[in-house]
């Protein structure tokens, strides 16, 4: 859907309202106190935040979530060969578990090796789940990364999503995690090669915390049953003046901005400053998603999320995370403030995107990132990234103050935000692009296809091939159809009963959910995925895993492969019905 010349032009004159001086005040005060989840300091940043939000007129409702949290509390590092003895500066994680008092001892060996029975793994890179579970796998009694910065950042090292369930508690980290700074990376290497032996030593506190969580909400005129999400977390590794302080500051302006002009509002905005999202894994998020589970995918338009803006040098863009159904709207933001065309980034599993399993599309989390670097630090991986640098080296860390924070880049990235969330909240019908999100699926199931023959031989087909082919020409039926109604909402934009908008986008809203899910969700709806790298349609297990397999395994794999087919098959239908009813909608009108 087109965002008309008119409406850029307010918009433009709307976004000429953010202050730099209330964001900088706002960032500072927050950035006063060191947020750690549950923490009396953090306590007091809510209670800041709370003030700022009645201020702007907001109503505010107060929630007191108990999640799983773990804040590392002391780390201690020595390796010794046969020459020499030392003590190498280092930090634990977030879910590592602690050691005994006397620490865990073993020799030094690199993640590549086949078995690490009894060592314990040096590994390149930022502390991440993924590579704790593969030297878990590999027998490792521990793990020590080397990353490319100096501190080297705080991480959480689980890849269990929110608080765990029952059966959650068995994925939670086995093995204790230290890291270390650049400055030594190489020596380390080479008493490795050496056959050097660690020792580590690791105190985490691990535990159920209550902690905080602040809705606040500014409602149009009439109606406002739906809504769209601006959230934020408010948690902090050190002081936190870019992440998330900025985030929290942007969040409180663009509030500021829309309580303003409520008159122009056609949808509820909903801001949400939550905890947990560096000690419990996005904790906080996810608790507000179980909890309000039926609201979300009834009333949810789109959920919009600020971390970590206005930092120094984050000069790049281009980059930052859509879906299909919203890249345009962060496309017209983007060329409308920045004058740059937008690339974007599918999202990967991280940033707050506790939503997708609601069926809730997603726009955003970091708009601006630093430059692309010849050494890569490994955080620009985790984000999904290939084409910008990272967060900086400050990210994590205690070098993350208000002197790394550029005011001008702090307005640039809040009016982004704004931008984006404003075109949701005022545009008359609904600026989603179901379309292209099938589009997406339908260009994901054909590349699966085609792997899927290059791996298998006819003879232990098992019916797959059939159901791929249905399910294909399912998502070309619901392109067809979407497409046709895209084309209908051009040509009656202006001529469209207002009683009928609700009802279209309605509609809309309920196309989308079976299209999030299938897209970006393997767990049932009411489930969250686990914090690891995952393909679209991650319903569908990855065909590489195929090689090791022998036959049986083969066939057995063939099998569960043609159930979860069933499974993107009857959200497809889902799909299909629901774009069938809005074309029909579309044609009243």
């Amino acid at each position: 859907m087109k965002i008309k010349e008119a409406n850029l032009k307010r918009l433009a004159k709307l976004l000429d309202e953010v202050s730099e001086d209330r964001l900088i005040f706002d960032t500072r005060e927050i950035s006063k106190w060191v947020r750690i989840t549950g923490s009396e300091e953090e306590k007091r940043a809510f209670d800041y935040i709370k003030e700022r939000c009645i201020e702007a007129g907001a109503s505010v409702k107060e929630y007191k979530p108990v999640i799983y949290s773990s804040v590392p509390l002391e780390a201690r590092l020595r390796i010794r060969n046969n020459k020499e003895e030392m003590e190498i500066p280092c930090i634990t994680h977030s879910m590592s578990p602690s050691t005994p008092p006397e620490g865990i001892s073993g020799k030094l060996s690199p993640l590549e090796e086949s078995s690490l029975y009894g060592k314990i793994a040096l590994i390149k890179g930022v502390a991440n789940p993924k590579s704790l579970l593969e030297a878990t796998s590999k027998g490792a009694i521990g793990c020590v990364f080397l990353t490319e910065t100096d501190p080297p950042p705080e991480m959480i090292v689980s890849p269990v999503w929110g608080s765990p369930t029952l059966e959650e508690l068995k994925d939670l980290p086995k093995i204790p995690a230290v890291s270390v700074g650049s400055r030594f990376k190489e020596r380390i290497f080479s008493l490795a090669k050496e056959g050097a032996e660690a020792k580590i030593f690791t105190k985490v506190k691990t535990d159920w915390t209550e902690t905080s969580c602040l809705i606040a909400e500014i409602k149009p005129i009439e109606g406002g049953e739906s809504f769209v999400l601006l959230s934020g977390h408010v948690d902090s590794w050190h002081y936190g003046a870019m992440d998330n302080a900025t985030g929290n500051a942007c969040q409180l302006e663009v509030l500021r901005i829309a309580s303003l002009h409520r008159e122009e509002l056609k949808r509820s905005l909903r801001v949400a400053f939550w905890s947990g999202h560096s000690h419990g894994r996005y904790a906080g998020s996810t608790w507000y998603a179980d909890h309000n589970y039926v609201d979300l995918m009834l009333n949810c338009v789109v959920h919009i999320n600020a971390d970590c803006l206005g930092a120094k040098g984050a000069s790049i863009v281009t980059e930052g995370n859509v879906m299909a159904e919203t890249k345009h709207v962060g496309e017209v933001i983007i060329k409308l403030v920045c004058d740059q065309k937008l690339n974007g980034t599918r999202f990967t599993r991280m940033g707050d995107q506790s939503f997708w399993g609601c069926g809730v599309p997603s726009l955003f989390v970091t708009p601006a990132e630093q430059p692309p670097k010849e050494i890569s630090d490994g955080i620009t991986e985790l984000l999904g990234k290939k084409r910008s640098g990272g967060l900086g080296p400050w990210w994590h860390t205690p070098l993350d103050t208000m002197e790394i924070i550029d005011p001008a880049n702090l307005v640039r990235d809040t009016k982004i935000i704004l931008g984006v969330t404003w075109l949701f909240l005022t545009s008359p019908l609904i600026p989603l692009k179901p379309a292209s999100s099938i589009e997406e699926i339908g260009k994901y199931l054909n590349e699966y296809k085609d792997k899927y023959h290059s791996h298998i031989d006819e003879s232990m087909e098992m019916g797959v091939s059939l159901a791929l082919n249905e399910a294909l020409k399912l998502s070309l039926k619901i392109k067809e159809k979407l497409s046709k109604a895209e084309e209908l909402f051009e040509s009656l934009a202006d001529s469209l009963p207002p009683e009928h908008l609700p009802l279209i986008n309605r509609k809309i809203m309920e196309i989308e959910r079976p299209l999030v899910r299938i897209n970006y969700c393997k767990n049932p709806p009411y489930l969250h995925d686990p914090a690891l790298p995952q393909p679209p349609v991650p319903l569908l297990p990855e065909l590489e895993m195929l090689r090791s397999l022998d036959r049986d395994q083969k066939m057995a794999f063939l099998v569960g492969l043609r159930r979860r087919l069933n499974g993107v098959q009857e959200a497809l239908i889902s799909a299909l019905n629901l774009a069938e009813d809005l074309l029909s909608l579309l044609k009243e009108g």
